[in-house]
């Protein structure tokens, strides 16, 4: 049996499960659904899982699972405005270990970017480019440069990208083809950008 037919079986006996009242085996039918459907795309049914998951479980870990897995959901359909407020309830949990925080105030701001909410995604941006050592951070810190050269705060910008140049040595998370796009902006805009001599022929910051 292939493993996609292995995953529909599996998934079948699950909703049989979840289909009748509550008992010792509905929380764990609930996960076990949810990240089948995740796992093969189909987010809207996840989010259905997730959130019933959520209302009746009584472990944390699993409460921050189905949170976590109806943020991402909602954020893989592009549903940002749905990102954004699962984020918020995501950080309002105890206990929260850093790598989903970070995750979740990422995935804020990028969907704040993305409703063209500047102002506030750059306050998020911000904050979680303060290292560059994780993806969300290193990313965060190239939307910050981005915003802030498009608020037409040139100097801020460049001095932001100085900053990553500067911690990337350590840690070289992120290529630097994207902010290498940025120093293209700096000269089609006429204006002298100090830090072009710091990228090498593979486009990576020195």
């Amino acid at each position: 049996m292939s493993t996609s037919k292995k995953y529909n079986e599996a998934l079948s006996n699950f909703e049989f499960v979840i289909g009748k009242s509550k008992n010792l085996y509905t929380e764990q039918a609930l996960l076990g659904a949810a990240r089948i459907t995740f796992s093969q795309k189909e987010y809207s049914r996840a989010i259905g899982y997730y959130k019933k998951l959520a209302t009746l479980t009584e472990t944390r870990n699993n409460l921050i699972e189905a949170k976590t897995g109806i943020m991402r959901s909602y954020y893989l359909l592009n549903d940002y405005d749905n990102t954004i407020n699962s984020a918020k309830e995501l950080l309002n949990t105890d206990k929260l270990s850093d790598v989903i925080a970070r995750e979740a105030r990422f995935k804020m701001a990028k969907s704040l970017y993305a409703k063209e909410r500047n102002a506030l995604a750059l306050e998020e941006f911000q904050t979680l480019a303060t290292e560059v050592s994780s993806p969300e951070g290193a990313e965060s810190k190239y939307l910050t440069a981005e915003i802030l050269f498009k608020q037409g705060e040139y100097q801020k910008a460049e001095e932001v990208i100085g900053d990553f140049r500067r911690k990337n040595n350590a840690t070289p998370v992120l290529d630097g083809q994207r902010f290498y796009s940025l120093v293209g902006y700096f000269c089609c805009s006429g204006r002298q950008f100090s830090g072009i001599a710091n990228f090498t022929k593979h486009n990576r910051l020195l």
